[in-house]
């Protein structure tokens, strides 16, 4: 087994390379504590229209229309 070279020894952390970052307030504290949080209620999910679904897919071909055009040119 080698054995390491004698000016080499043990890493130290010192206190400028353990120190943390301060956190970034973006309000002063004051406004943190008393903000209000509101609950929203979420409305029930609906299944998506015929319309809706042919304009998704209609998008999707003219997309790829494109994408296919501009790879052969």
């Amino acid at each position: 087994m080698f054995q390491a070279s004698p000016t080499l020894t043990e890493p130290s952390l010192s206190a400028a390379l353990i120190r943390r970052r301060k956190p970034l307030l973006l309000a002063p504290p004051a406004c943190q504590v008393t903000m209000p949080v509101e609950v929203v209620e979420q409305a029930e999910p609906r299944w998506p229209t015929w319309r809706e679904d042919l304009r998704f897919f209609a998008g999707c071909y003219a997309a790829g229309l494109i994408f296919f055009i501009i790879m052969l040119s």
